[in-house]
């Protein structure tokens, strides 16, 4: 099971150019089923010193003949800045 998160940014070395473009997608294996997600959030970015996105997803494990018995819910928190570095935090 994992959630993933791909942004592009442009910048020109002290802010973000133009508005961002952002990619989620999750994947899943061994009964585990990723059922989309929860919560998004992003700033605009455009003309600003950082541009942040947040998803949360959701996955649930089903076992033939049981059912579905457990929910977890991932997270990914990121920031790309105007200098071109970036930073990234994710929670299982």
């Amino acid at each position: 099971m994992a959630l993933g998160s791909d942004t592009v940014w442009c910048y020109d070395g002290a802010y973000i150019v133009g508005y961002p473009t952002w990619e989620i997608e999750g994947n899943s294996c061994c009964f585990w089923h990723y059922r989309g997600n929860i919560n998004t959030k992003e700033n605009e970015g455009n003309g600003e010193a950082f541009h942040y996105d947040y998803v949360q997803g959701h996955f649930e494990q089903c076992i033939p003949k049981i059912g579905c018995t457990e929910s977890k819910y991932p997270t990914v928190r990121k920031r790309q800045y105007g200098d071109g570095t970036h930073t990234y935090r994710t929670t299982k």
